[in-house]
């Protein structure tokens, strides 16, 4: 559109009256305007009252500086009726005209929907100097809120709404002033009929009922507000979708709420909640392709299904209107929920009542959306760093003993503990020879299978695993608690490691067997800070459990001399000897086996 029709669309004018302003307005748009300052005629002060009455009332429910309202005289003029600031307005004086032949108006009259300016500055960019674009941004003003009257199918106005503050006019403003618009329009129309002008009753019983849309949107705001406030409350996506099930029933009728995930491909059932049975599997996913909801998805705009047994008689296809028209559900509403990555999925409402949801459900719930999908997006977030912090920690504890991991996760960096502990190694015998008859992923298998066991064993009998050294294995007791019993301990975990191992087979199907030598004395244990975070254990009695183990037999647990004295009476203990180990010397060492039942 033309600057004229800027002049009588996004100006507010000064107050009427203010010859001043109306000078000031008629000069600037003297090069660029086809119209002209006219007379202010007696229907126009109806249009003022309407004006100083949407300025007390919409007060605080909308954000605005200045409001005007402009009227369609003709099918390509405009003339501004009246106009309210906070301070004089110098911009357009009321019963400016404009056209409708150029500019942007036109379309916004046509369309039915309000526009949002938030950046006019930007806006500017694009306009002729002197336009009234530029006139706004020189009295201060940096957005603005237009929105088409229509009464009984004809174009009668528009409605502007500016304010001094860039990026104010959020999409629920302009649902707010949509609610309010329709009234206004019908005001407005009978305004601008000279011949039948509004009664002061009639004039009384329009302005009562603007003001009760305005007090209706308000309240709905305010509601909005507090379950959004209520919703923002849940930590992972349950318990937000929980939180809208539980509260929403304030703006909307329903029997169930559900959830559904979209990837663009397919769309996955996440969540579902319902008073009337039904059961709609979590995770059950069906190609988008096959459902009626890309156009949903591609146009973001709400779909409501006021008959589901003809939605599904039309679309037999659909197994999530099968199962809702089973339950007894006959209506529905599905909204798309969108982050700034794109589109996350659907959120879904349905009734046991046909029919139950018209466009101003949909006006309730559009100003919701946006932030709900946020507040899924932060709680599917925080689940995902949950589950990795779990995974983490889950892998720390793995790799060493609960109180260590403890001890790191608080912040210490370096960790060294003397202790007097006990020491087990045990070997596979016969490894390198059964296991090259293997394929790579059945060695894998097969190991992590048995040391899988190994494992339970290990926190059955309160043991901590060290490491894992091929088909090796080491271990210690009583390095993260004051027990006495670590001994004992550590010997029921090696002969379980025996028995677990002699249960398994070579694939030549000879019987496995492994090797375990056990010691107990003092140690260092702990976990050296930097790049390679890793658990063990040091010391003298290290190396002698290990020479122990490679020291010993198949099938067989070697103890040192010094962990027989603390076991005896408790196993059966087979004395073997002097035994050369490796780089420590001779040593009396032990087989060690569960005693024999009594009476045997």
């Amino acid at each position: 559109m033309g600057r004229s029709i800027h002049a009588a669309s996004s100006q507010d004018g000064g107050a009427p009256g203010d010859a001043a302003a109306g000078s000031r307005a008629s000069e600037r748009f003297e090069e660029t305007s086809d119209g002209a300052v006219v007379p202010f005629r007696p229907s126009c002060a109806v249009s003022d009252r309407l004006c100083a009455f949407l300025f007390e009332t919409l007060d605080g429910v909308v954000p605005f500086d200045r409001i005007a309202i402009v009227g369609v005289e003709s099918t390509d003029r405009l003339v501004q009726r009246a106009v309210r600031g906070r301070t004089p307005d110098r911009v357009i004086p009321a019963g400016y005209r404009g056209t409708l032949r150029r500019g942007s108006l036109a379309s916004v009259l046509a369309s039915g929907h309000p526009r949002i300016l938030n950046r006019l500055r930007n806006y500017a960019t694009h306009a002729e100097h002197g336009s009234p674009t530029h006139l706004l941004l020189e009295e201060g003003y940096e957005a603005s809120l237009t929105c088409p009257l229509e009464h009984e199918g004809t174009a009668v106005g528009l409605l502007f709404f500016n304010t001094h503050a860039p990026g104010t006019y959020r999409p629920e403003h302009a649902e707010i002033v949509l609610r309010v618009a329709t009234a206004v329009a019908a005001l407005l129309a009978h305004a601008i009929d000279e011949a039948a002008p509004p009664s002061f009753d009639a004039l009384t019983l329009s302005l009562a009922a603007i003001g009760r849309e305005a007090r209706a949107a308000a309240e709905e705001e305010v509601l909005a507000a507090r379950l959004l406030d209520r919703v923002r409350g849940g930590m992972i996506v349950d318990e937000v979708l929980g939180r809208v099930y539980e509260h929403f029933g304030a703006l909307l009728p329903y029997d169930l709420v559900g959830f559904a995930e979209c990837d663009g491909e397919r769309v996955v059932a996440r969540w579902a909640k319902s008073s009337a049975g039904v059961h709609i599997g979590r995770d059950q996913s069906v190609p988008l392709s096959e459902t009626r909801l890309g156009d949903v998805l591609e146009t973001g705009t709400p779909r409501i299904l006021g008959d589901l047994e003809a939605y599904l008689a039309k679309s037999p296809a659909s197994v999530a209107a099968r199962m809702l028209v089973r339950a007894g559900l006959r209506s529905a509403v599905v909204f798309t929920l969108e982050v700034a990555s794109g589109p996350m999925g659907f959120l879904y409402f349905a009734s046991r009542a046909p029919h139950a949801y018209s466009t101003a459900h949909v006006a309730r719930m559009r100003r919701l959306v946006g932030p709900l999908a946020a507040a899924l997006e932060k709680a599917r977030l925080y689940e995902e760093l949950a589950l990795a912090r779990a995974r983490a920690e889950e892998l720390l504890r793995m790799m060493m003993p609960d109180a260590i991991a403890t001890r790191l996760q608080a912040g210490e960096t370096d960790i060294a503990d003397a202790r007097e502990a006990t020491v087990l190694f045990a070997d596979l015998v016969g490894f390198t020879t059964w296991s090259t008859a293997l394929a790579p992923l059945d060695l894998l298998h097969t190991l992590r299978a048995l040391f899988a066991r190994v494992q339970e064993s290990a926190v059955r009998r309160g043991v901590a695993r060290i490491r894992v050294m091929g088909d090796g294995y080491m271990a210690a007791a009583g390095l993260s608690d004051d027990r006495p019993d670590h001994v004992r301990r550590a010997a029921l975990h090696a002969l379980d490691i025996v028995d677990i191992v002699a249960s398994m087979h070579a694939p030549d199907g000879t019987p496995l067997a492994a090797r375990v030598g056990v010691h107990c004395g003092p140690v260092v244990a702990g976990v050296l800070g930097g790049s390679d975070l890793r658990y063990d254990v040091w010391g003298p009695s290290v190396s002698v459990a290990a020479r122990l183990e490679s020291h010993g037999a198949g099938g067989r647990v070697q103890v040192s001399a010094e962990a027989a004295r603390r076991l005896e009476g408790h196993f059966s203990l087979e004395p073997r000897g002097e035994v050369v180990l490796k780089g420590i010397g001779p040593r009396s060492t032990f087989w060690l086996g569960p005693l024999p039942p009594r009476g045997s």
